[in-house]
């Protein structure tokens, strides 16, 4: 996990800037945590380390970075993508924002709601336009794109430690031309800062 250390300078550095700008407000919806997470990729069987780290760093505005080391170094993939956060009217006491993410040849939307006892849920699209395949996958041929679906789960675990929260995800990944798609499941535990 060569990319650890920048994810996480990456993020320190944000939550420092975040907390120069302004005082937060309180927000229902944490957008500053980070997460270890074991990751699979059911259709190639591959598995191993991710860390995902956000900060906020001002008004909607965050920052994400994550890493991926899936077998020994045989694929490994790091991005890191700025986002907008806005708080859409709360339905039946349900804190929802829509996300919007821009990063290096990468598009995304969501929703993320905060259901009520620690329990948060999301789903979010991402379309990956061109680029180069990269580990198993790579034999030199370029790829058209990519469109991921992801649905994700947190459950804050702040009544044994304070912020703390037992994470897990789903997304499924269409790949265009030279790669087949596959399907990634991860658990994982945080601590939101």
């Amino acid at each position: 996990m060569k990319h650890t250390l920048p994810v996480l300078t990456l993020t320190a550095l944000a939550a420092a800037a975040s907390a120069q700008v302004a005082p937060a407000a309180k927000q229902s919806l944490s957008y500053n945590r980070v997460v270890a997470s074991w990751v699979n990729q059911s259709t190639t069987e591959f598995s191993g380390m991710s860390v995902f780290a956000q900060a906020k760093i001002g008004g909607g505005l965050y920052v994400t970075a994550r890493t991926l080391d899936l077998e020994e170094g045989v694929f490994d993939d790091s991005s890191a993508v700025l986002g907008f956060a806005y708080s859409l009217p709360a339905v039946l006491g349900v804190a929802t924002d829509l996300n919007l993410e821009v990063g290096y040849k990468t598009l995304g939307a969501g929703f993320r709601s905060l259901i009520g006892g620690g329990l948060e849920v999301g789903l979010s699209y991402a379309h990956t336009g061109n680029g180069s395949a990269a580990g198993p996958f790579a034999a030199g041929n370029p790829y058209l794109g990519a469109d991921t679906l992801t649905l994700s789960a947190s459950y804050n675990l702040g009544f044994m430690v304070k912020g703390l929260s037992l994470n897990a995800s789903y997304s499924s990944e269409s790949n265009y031309n030279y790669r087949p798609g596959f399907d990634t499941t991860s658990i994982g535990v945080g601590y939101n800062f």
